[in-house]
C-alpha cells in the first residue's frame, strides 16, 4: 500500500465522477482577465455621435489654447471677438491654425483611432480631377445663371470700376484661398463627420447632422443676432444637405469640393472684394453679399439639389447597395 503524504487530506471520490475532488487537486481560475483596451479600441466602441462630439471637444480645446497664444503674442484689442476684420493678422493666424487643428485632427482620428483608409473618407484618386472640374463647372454655372437673372431684374449691379482696379494676382490668390477652404471643409464635414455619423445613424439623420454642424460653425461670432442669422443659416444648412448628398452619391468628396470652391470664390468676390453691388431693397432676394442667403439663392440651391439627385441617380435597374463608406 502506497504511503499517503503527510498533511494532505483526501476525501472519498474520484476526479471526473461528479463527486467532490481531492483537496490536493490544482485550483484553476474560473476566468481569465481581459487585457485593458487601447485608446483606439475605446474610441471604436463609442456611438458615432459620441465620436464626433469627442473630436469636436478636443478641437475646441486646442483652438482655445491657440487663441490664447495669439492673444499673448499679437496682443490685439478685446474687440477682436466682435470685429475680427479690424485685426487681420490675428484673425488670419487664428483661422489658419484652427483649420490645421480641425483637418489634422480629423485625419489622425480617422487613420489612428478609427483605423480606416483615406479612401473610405472620400479621398479617392480615381476620377479626382474630373470630379473636381465637374463640380467647379456646375458651381460656377449655377451661380452664373443666378447672377444673370438678378442682373436682368435689376437686383444686382456689377461694379465696373472695382473690376478694372482689381489685379489679376488678387483674383488668383482668392481662387487658391477658395480651393483651400473648399477642400478642407469638405474633408472635414462631408468626409470625417458625415462618414463617422454614417457608421451608426441612418442616412437622412447623418446628412442632417453634418449639415447642421456645417452651418453652425459659420456663426461663432458675438455680434450676430438671430434675426440676421435665419436666412444665412438656412442657406448653409441646405447647402450642407446638397453637398452631403453629392458626396454620398458620387462616392467621393471631389465633386462636392468643386461645388464648394465655386461658392466660396463668388462669396469672396462679392462680400470681401466688393466687386458686386447689392441694392439694399433687394437683400431679401439676393442675400446682400451672401448669394445663398436670399430667396433667389435658396431657390437655386433647391433646384440644384434636385438636379444633382437626378444626375447622380443609379444608372442600372438594380438597387444601389447602401455601403457605410464612400469606397
Amino acid at each position: 500500500m502506497r504511503p499517503r503524504r503527510a498533511g494532505v487530506l483526501r476525501l472519498p471520490g474520484k476526479r471526473g465522477t461528479g463527486m467532490m475532488p481531492a483537496m490536493d487537486a490544482p485550483i484553476r481560475p474560473a476566468c481569465r482577465l481581459a487585457p485593458p483596451l487601447s485608446p483606439a479600441q475605446r474610441y471604436r466602441r463609442l456611438p458615432s455621435p459620441a465620436r464626433v462630439g469627442l473630436y469636436l471637444a478636443s478641437c475646441i480645446g486646442a483652438s482655445l489654447v491657440w487663441c490664447l497664444l495669439i492673444l499673448a503674442v499679437v496682443r490685439p484689442g478685446w474687440d477682436v471677438f466682435a470685429t475680427p476684420e479690424r485685426y487681420p493678422l490675428a484673425t488670419n493666424a487664428y483661422l489658419a491654425g484652427t483649420y490645421v487643428i480641425l483637418v489634422g485632427g480629423a485625419l489622425w482620428a480617422w487613420r489612428r483611432l478609427q483605423g480606416e483608409p483615406l479612401r473610405a473618407v472620400g479621398l479617392t484618386g480615381e476620377r479626382a480631377g474630373s470630379g473636381l472640374l465637374t463640380g467647379l463647372a456646375v458651381g460656377f454655372g449655377s451661380l452664373g445663371l443666378l447672377f444673370g437673372l438678378e442682373v436682368a431684374m435689376g437686383w444686382l449691379l456689377w461694379d465696373q470700376a472695382a473690376w478694372a482696379a482689381t489685379p489679376g494676382w488678387l483674383l488668383a490668390a482668392n481662387a487658391a484661398t477658395a480651393l483651400f477652404f473648399g477642400f478642407s471643409e469638405e474633408l472635414l464635414f462631408r468626409g470625417f463627420i458625415f462618414q463617422t455619423l454614417r457608421r451608426g445613424l441612418a442616412l437622412p439623420v447623418a446628412m442632417a447632422g453634418s449639415a447642421w454642424l456645417y452651418a453652425q460653425v459659420h456663426f461663432l461670432r458675438f455680434d450676430l443676432h438671430w434675426h440676421t442669422l435665419v436666412m444665412p443659416f438656412t442657406g448653409l444648412f441646405l447647402a450642407g444637405l446638397v453637398l452631403a448628398w453629392t458626396a454620398y452619391r458620387s462616392r467621393s468628396i471631389w465633386l462636392s469640393v468643386g461645388l464648394h470652391t465655386a461658392w466660396v470664390y463668388v462669396f469672396v468676390l462679392s462680400d470681401r472684394q466688393k466687386l458686386l453691388v447689392y441694392p439694399i431693397e433687394h437683400n431679401w432676394l439676393t442675400g446682400g453679399g451672401y448669394p445663398l442667403a436670399g430667396w433667389a439663392g435658396l431657390t437655386m440651391l433647391a433646384a440644384l439639389g434636385l438636379g444633382l439627385a437626378w444626375g447622380l441617380r443609379p444608372r442600372t435597374g438594380k438597387p444601389r447597395r447602401d455601403n457605410q463608406n464612400l469606397s
